[in-house]
């Protein structure tokens, strides 16, 4: 090995660098490396330099330019002097181009990686896992950044921290961000940014674009930024942002937004807050904002929506523009429950305004009473429902209301009145949940 000191610096320099009287005249090379170097003798004699093995260029004690024999074209080291490229037999043209320190060094290894460039950073390493039959790591890249690891073929990590593509997953990209991983087997998979974020193995030709603490389970899954969402192992599955979000088994599942929303059937869709779509080919469309109960299609091929403030349908040329609409009316829902106390009857705070039409009312057991019950409008609107009502958990009671025994036009605040049975106080104990139907004209605006 000949090994040749510099007066100037290779790298930093355009300047002829020096090799004192250790000079090879000849313009050809005269060793199996591949790479010469044009410099000049101290006497001012110019020529090219060839190396037997190895040639280092010490910069400054702590760097280094290193160019190390290759299968068929060199590995070159350049930066911190203890930053490494593996001199394996099949070894050849893998690249550091600086960066790294003591305890984090640059490291390109493996007996077979080839092609390989570290740009800058430190700490990072593409990994070849030492094997001679082995190629992994081979044309990878990592640009800069820090603590990254590559151990698949052709693929990339652009700048970041903590970002790991393991072996088999080739041909996959992390554009940045920290803590990011894409598993075993996930190959043509990206991660774009965010943190935290990862690709299952196996979860091939998938895609994260930011957010963090995300994760995709399946092939061909797709994330759209958010934080907590996690796509099942169904394939063809997305998430459009939000928070908290899952789908699972079922294939080609989709949701969208809002947050705490799931989407488990093949090929169905949940959208908003709180909707979870169970049934095969089902939609849930849930808004869910106070109530705390959001919506479950678990009927395949069934679409169901909820909204909190109730919803508008119009014709003509307004179809799809409600906003532009004068007028209409609404049909409203109220959901609320009470726990039932040591007293002769509770009021459910689910009061329906005044001016509005009544048009039924759904009840539900949650949890079960010691007596049976009775169950009447109150207030702005008074009718009795029903009685003698059964105690058990999860009895259920639906009526429309009867404008037969008395109008349906509330005047004042309605409200729905639980009392014990034949009088007297209840145990306290048990919950009743219930929902209230109504309609609400829709104000309309003043003419231009």
């Amino acid at each position: 090995m000949k090994r040749l000191l510099m007066t100037i610096s290779l790298i930093l320099s355009c300047a002829v660098p020096s090799f004192g009287a250790d000079l090879i005249t000849t313009g050809a090379a005269t060793s199996s490396l591949g790479f010469k170097i044009f410099g000049q003798t101290d006497a001012g004699v110019k020529g090219w330099v060839d190396g037997d093995s190895i040639v280092t260029v010490p910069l400054d004690g702590q760097t280094k330019f290193n160019i190390a024999t290759g299968a068929g074209a060199p590995n070159i080291t350049a930066g911190f002097v203890d930053n490494s490229v593996a001199s394996g037999t099949n070894s050849r043209a893998n690249t550091i181009s600086g960066g790294g320190y003591t305890g984090a060094l640059q490291i390109i290894d493996g007996d077979e990686t080839r092609y390989a460039t570290i740009g800058g950073g430190y700490d990072n390493h593409i990994d070849g896992i030492n094997s001679t039959t082995d190629i992994d790591g081979a044309a990878s890249t990592i640009s800069g950044g820090a603590h990254h690891v590559i151990q698949a073929t052709h693929s990339t990590i652009s700048g970041g921290s903590y970002g790991t593509i393991a072996a088999g997953s080739d041909y996959s990209v992390i554009g940045g961000g920290t803590v990011q991983g894409i598993a075993a087997g996930a190959n043509y998979s990206t991660i774009a940014g965010g943190f935290t974020n990862s690709i299952a193995a196996a979860a091939y030709k998938s895609v994260i674009s930011g957010g963090g603490e995300n994760t995709v389970g399946g092939q061909y899954g797709v994330i759209i930024g958010g934080k907590s969402n996690t796509t099942g192992a169904g394939a063809y599955s997305s998430i459009l942002g939000g928070v908290n979000h899952t789908t699972g088994a079922g294939s080609s599942a989709t949701v969208v937004g809002g947050s705490g929303s799931s989407a488990t059937g093949q090929g169905s869709m949940a959208w908003g807050r709180a909707a979870v779509a169970s049934g095969r080919g089902s939609v849930a469309l849930s808004t869910d904002i106070s109530s705390g109960y959001g919506l479950t299609i678990s009927t395949a091929n069934v679409f169901g929506a909820k909204f909190d403030g109730g919803y508008q349908w119009y014709g003509g040329s307004n179809l799809f523009s409600p906003a532009t609409k004068n007028g209409g009316m609404h049909l409203k829902t109220i959901e609320s429950s009470a726990d039932i106390p040591a007293a002769e009857s509770v009021n459910i705070a689910a009061s329906i305004p005044a001016a509005a039409r009544m048009v039924g009312i759904q009840m539900r057991v949650d949890t079960a009473l010691t007596e049976s019950w009775d169950v009447a409008y109150t207030g702005g609107l008074t009718q009795a429902i029903t009685a003698n009502q059964p105690v058990t958990k999860n009895h259920k009671l639906y009526k429309f209301f009867d404008p037969n025994v008395a109008s349906p036009i509330t005047a004042g605040t309605t409200y729905v009145t639980i009392s014990r049975n034949g009088g007297g106080v209840f145990t306290a104990g048990g919950k009743i949940s219930v929902v209230l139907i109504y309609e609400q004209f829709n104000a309309m605006s003043d003419a231009p």
